[in-house]
């Protein structure tokens, strides 16, 4: 998965921002970094509704359990 994982992407999101209404949808780009061996981070950057969107991710790896 690490190396799959890694690299940057242009993304697409979708937002509900109110219940019954359709998402907003925003288009960022994604970079994602192994940081360690066993952890990726993620970090993607957007604007939503005109101000400035960032999400991140971080994921482990239990070499114990084989499993993200």
């Amino acid at each position: 998965m690490a190396a799959k994982t890694r690299g940057s992407w242009d993304s697409e999101i979708e937002i509900y921002m109110e219940p019954g209404k359709p998402p907003v949808k925003s288009k960022g780009l994604e970079v994602a970094r192994m940081i360690g061996g066993f952890w990726i981070l993620s970090e993607m950057k957007s604007e939503i509704a005109g101000a400035p969107f960032t999400g991140i991710m971080m994921l482990g790896y239990d070499p114990e359990k084989k499993k993200w």
